[in-house]
């Protein structure tokens, strides 16, 4: 079984190519997908920024399936209109797994078309009081990135999320993602965040360094997010 990865057109793709991501990203990240590693650490689709233990505490597991397809095309599209996506495809050129990168000096939702057609649609799907916290803890985790990165924040990469079809996890698919991305840093270090203790060690397994975590109380559950950063 082989795939090829190349980069999405940000002036040319499709809306089909849009949603047929966001549909791996959503088979991805179901509730209830184990986390997986094979024998050589190829990383399975769990490995997210805001981990799905994270995103059911902010808004609940009665509403995370609902929500999550909306977190993952909001995702795909900011990074269309702000960031670079990667896309893995197999022989026929169907998608089997996706990558979404920012550069140095933008983030996600940095800009008003990115709030306009990415954020804006989350935000009225999920409960109100989610739209708050979302609101009020902005600042909260700008701050965790100052004290964990320092003065990269302007001048790194990063990974803002990666997922696998559930076929083609554990053959290497998300590390090759991954890899891809690293090789077109131009020297530059990829930052990113992660909860599952699983996902922290695979990163390190990788060369990614553990800069520190923060606790963060959500309206539904608590977690902690763990910030990794990977120099050249």
């Amino acid at each position: 079984m082989s795939y090829t990865i190349s980069k999405l057109n940000n002036a040319s793709y499709s809306h089909e190519e849009i949603e047929e991501l966001r549909a791996v990203f959503d088979l991805a990240f179901a509730s209830g997908t184990s986390i997986s590693f094979d024998t050589e650490f190829n990383v399975s689709s769990h490995l997210q920024i805001l981990a799905e233990p994270g995103f059911k505490c902010v808004v609940g597991p009665d509403n995370f399936d609902r929500v999550l397809s909306n977190l993952n095309r909001s995702q795909i599209v900011a990074g269309t209109l702000g960031g670079e996506v990667y896309l893995a495809k197999d022989e026929d050129g169907k998608i089997i797994g996706g990558i979404v990168w920012y550069g140095p000096g933008r983030e996600q939702y940095d800009s008003e078309d990115q709030r306009k057609h990415a954020l804006a649609p989350l935000m009225a799907s999920v409960p109100d009081d989610v739209k708050a916290w979302f609101a009020g803890s902005v600042a909260l985790m700008e701050e965790f990135k100052r004290k964990t990165f320092g003065d990269m924040t302007k001048t790194e990469w990063y990974l803002q999320r990666v997922g696998v079809h559930p076929d083609w996890q554990g053959k290497g698919v998300g590390t090759a993602l991954i890899e891809c991305g690293r090789q077109n840093t131009n020297g530059h270090a990829i930052a990113l965040e992660a909860i599952e203790p699983a996902n922290i060690g695979y990163y390190e397994h990788i060369g990614f360094k553990n800069k520190g975590h923060i606790d963060v109380q959500a309206p539904r559950g608590d977690f902690t997010v763990t910030g990794l950063l990977w120099q050249p």
